[in-house]
């Protein structure tokens, strides 16, 4: 099965996919990728750690990294151009190519280079919408989501593209439900992002903490997740302040422009001794970190779904979240996290405090979130891939 991918965005559970993908599917993957790479890459097939990023590829396998992706475009031309030039030089690389179908991971400008392509070349095309794109057709997208919202133009064209596709996906029920209220005739299922099971697992924590120097005597926190304004992880700083006690510690693992009004916050709120700020890390030493915490915690204002939410409970963290997209699937009240309300540092002193007056939860909770992420998002590139096929026969059909 040959697939052109079309994604401008650079995050490892995309790259993850479609590794997993080539796996269990033997998929031949043409795949974009970043402009820096593109000028040397653009002729020649090459191996997945030169072509994936940084903090990606160092945690590959041996095996993964002898798998070869097929470069598409650079991803910075997929975001800086419109569908019809992005299909034009897709359709001139690729016109000696016989693909099998197309996955769009985002119905703008992807989605609508996918139906120009699955239009010449009589392919199915598929659109994975992550959150981004369809947040923008609201006017609360720039509060909500940090982006500003798209034009009716280009709405217009994002329903155009949604409407055309063989099978429009959400990456989660109630993210399915908001694609939805934006286009109704696109009819979206709801198919999460899979996790690494293999790397976000429990670990001996006492050893994982003695690596990282991190003291068992305090309770540890953790947040994940690109330092933007929608993420509100400075709502978790501001928790620690009203909690006012030196042995609950916070790391903050992200970068992102909101690093320096952390940075500020921490300084104005003196809790330099209980905040560590780590850029961004590859996923085997985030595994290492998700381990050596006690609680995660997860206050985006709007998150289609959550992957690092999933892995941080797969490695025995219970959640403290907000009721956005991902996590009301993900979280059950008290049997795997416990729920706050938005823009609120005081319920999360609430539940932090709770915990520390009830440790005994801490594990039975943790291990629960661990087996409940397990059973319900270890395996969903399985069912992408049963996707691709029965998609593929019902396009034949036609």
């Amino acid at each position: 099965m040959k697939v052109l991918y079309l994604n401008n965005y650079d995050t490892s559970f995309i790259q993850n996919q479609i590794i997993d993908l080539q796996k269990i599917g033997k998929i031949e993957a043409h795949f974009n990728i970043h402009l820096s790479y593109w000028v040397f890459f653009k002729y020649k097939k090459w191996d997945v750690k030169n072509v994936f990023s940084t903090t990606q590829h160092k945690s590959l396998t041996q095996q993964e990294k002898s798998l070869t992706l097929h470069c598409g475009l650079p991803k910075e031309f997929l975001m800086e151009n419109e569908p019809f030039f992005i299909a034009k030089k897709l359709h001139r690389k690729f016109r000696k190519e016989k693909f099998d179908l197309i996955h769009a991971q985002n119905g703008f400008p992807s989605g609508m280079a996918a139906k120009l392509l699955s239009q010449k070349w009589g392919i199915p095309y598929i659109i994975t919408s992550h959150g981004m794109d369809t947040n923008r057709c609201f006017t609360d997208s720039l509060e909500q989501a940090n982006i500003r919202q798209f034009s009716p133009a280009v709405i217009t064209k994002y329903r155009e593209a949604l409407m055309g596709a063989d099978q429009v996906i959400g990456v989660s029920k109630a993210f399915a439900g908001l694609i939805k209220e934006v286009v109704p005739e696109a009819n979206p299922i709801a198919i999460q992002n899979s996790y690494n099971s293999e790397l976000f697992k429990l670990m001996d924590k006492d050893k994982v903490r003695k690596q990282l120097g991190i003291s068992s005597q305090n309770l540890n926190l953790i947040f994940v997740g690109n330092l933007i304004k929608s993420k509100r992880h400075i709502d978790i700083v501001r928790a620690l302040k009203i909690i006012d006690k030196k042995s609950v510690k916070l790391v903050l693992i992200g970068s992102g422009e909101e690093r320096v009004s952390v940075q500020n916050e921490i300084q104005k709120l003196d809790l330099a001794s209980q905040v560590t700020l780590i850029p961004s890390l590859p996923q085997q030493d985030l595994a290492n970190w998700y381990n050596a915490s006690d609680i995660v915690i997860f206050p985006s204002l709007k998150d289609s779904f959550g992957l690092s939410l999933v892995e941080a409970m797969a490695c025995g963290c219970p959640a403290i979240t907000t009721r956005t997209y991902g996590p009301i699937e993900i979280v059950q009240e008290a049997e795997n996290g416990l729920f706050v309300d938005f823009k609120s540092p005081e319920q999360i002193a609430d539940k932090v405090n709770y915990f520390m007056a009830n440790p005994h939860l801490i594990n039975s909770i943790g291990k629960r979130a661990a087996e409940s992420v397990l059973q319900r998002y270890a395996n969903k590139n399985q069912e992408l891939l049963e996707l691709y096929k029965r998609v593929i026969k019902e396009y034949e059909k036609e």
